[in-house]
């Protein structure tokens, strides 16, 4: 997720988050009702990697009885205006990224995924 974060509002036990340490899927125990907080790149990158992006997935419920159960998901991207400079937090120590537009960050994210040719270059 590139955005700086989603939120979602957890009425089943359904949402796993890969530890990068062991490459496993972990599911998340939060009590019902709760909202995690998924970071995202942008997160990431202004607070020097303190709050790693998250990888995440939604997968069928344990409890068969909520398997039966309509669920409903909103995803909302949220992103910065292309001209905003992502520069680490002063909070954050010395940062380990230099100062990047928003729409450079974005493209160069998301061209790993669709190749170089999705890389904006101005004139789209």
């Amino acid at each position: 997720m590139m955005g700086p974060c989603t939120l979602v509002h957890c009425l089943t036990a359904a949402s796993q988050v890969l530890n990068r340490a062991t490459m496993k899927w972990i599911r998340v125990q939060a009590p019902p009702g709760s909202i995690i907080l998924n970071v995202g790149d942008y997160l990431q990158r202004i607070t020097n990697d303190r709050y790693p992006s998250t990888t995440h997935r939604v997968a069928p419920p344990r409890d068969a009885a909520q398997c039966r159960c309509a669920r409903t998901s909103v995803p909302l991207a949220v992103y910065l205006n292309e001209d905003v400079m992502l520069t680490c937090l002063p909070e954050c120590g010395d940062a380990k990224y230099p100062p990047i537009s928003a729409i450079d960050f974005h493209t160069g994210i998301t061209a790993k995924y669709y190749g170089d040719g999705y890389r904006a270059t101005g004139s789209d």
